[in-house]
């Protein structure tokens, strides 16, 4: 990998410190972009290289651009980084409209990757690969939940929030997510607080903030064994069968660590990110039509 790769961050608030954290323990020289005073002053003290209010004062030498700001303003970063050539990370989701998706996908069609953490999940890896090698015969079926108090977003509802992980999860265990069937939803004041949803194939998905307590599950039922990652900070998945139940061990690294290190080794050559914005286009299409139908029209 690259000495020291220079990476440009849209973002430095709640979650964007995060990605700052794994970026500079991953070896990146790292400028913030950010317009909150508190923001830079903060990434600074966390060992960002350099901290500015907007692209205007952005040095050139930039590698790559990671893009961790509210998502509400995705599109029109989106827009400004379409100009400089450079590879762009977008955390999920990448934009809330499946037209700004696709005008965005024209404009960078082949640099532009999503930061889907749970593709990099070595739970998920797991479950797709035995998807793929039929260990256990035939997936008949795949489950997720997510379920949860509050929601802590101001700047879209819950629907945005959670889904896309799940949509992500789906795809990279099947390879593709499939059409909506039925779809079950409960308003909140911001917008859509829960939803229920099956999906052609024997996929059901479950999302809320409604729930008393965390839950974050993924089970996969096929013909020999039932597998579940009942916790996304569990070292095992759970395998049920004939045998009775056993664990299968993964690695514990984060997956947030993982994606970025993905980012940094595709910067110096290497191979691409998962979810290109190709990707991201099929899971837009099926957010657009999960959220139509939740909204009844």
């Amino acid at each position: 990998m690259k000495a020291q790769p220079a990476i440009g961050l849209v973002g430095a608030g709640r979650w964007g410190r995060n990605i700052l954290r794994d970026l500079i323990a991953l070896g990146a020289r790292v400028t913030v972009m950010d317009p909150d005073a508190d923001a830079r002053q903060q990434a600074l003290g966390a060992g960002a290289y350099a901290a500015f209010p907007d692209f205007a004062q952005v040095p050139t030498g930039l590698d790559g651009f990671v893009v961790a700001a509210s998502s509400a303003a995705h599109f029109r970063i989106l827009q400004q980084l379409a100009g400089t050539g450079l590879p762009v990370f977008v955390e999920k989701p990448m934009v809330m409209d499946l037209a700004e998706a696709r005008a965005i996908a024209a404009s960078i069609p082949d640099r532009l990757f999503v930061m889907h953490k749970w593709r990099y999940h070595p739970g998920i890896e797991t479950l797709a690969t035995m998807a793929a090698d039929g260990r256990f015969g035939k997936l008949q079926a795949l489950s997720t939940r997510r379920l949860q108090a509050a929601h802590h977003h101001a700047d879209m509802d819950a629907f945005w929030t959670l889904l896309p992980h799940d949509l992500s999860i789906i795809r990279h265990i099947l390879g593709h997510v499939p059409p909506v069937e039925t779809v079950t939803a409960t308003p909140g004041a911001g917008g859509i607080d829960a939803v229920s949803a099956t999906l052609s194939g024997g996929v059901r998905l479950e999302m809320s903030v409604l729930h008393h307590q965390t839950v974050r599950t993924v089970t996969a039922i096929f013909e020999r064994a039932t597998v579940c990652l009942a916790d996304p900070m569990a070292d095992h998945l759970e395998i049920r069968h004939g045998q009775g139940v056993e664990r299968l061990p993964i690695s514990s690294e984060m997956p947030l660590l993982r994606e970025q290190r993905a980012f940094l080794a595709y910067l110096d050559g290497g191979t691409a990110p998962l979810s290109p914005v190709a990707d991201e286009l099929e899971i837009m299409a099926r957010l657009d039509e999960l959220r139509a139908k939740a909204l009844g029209q």
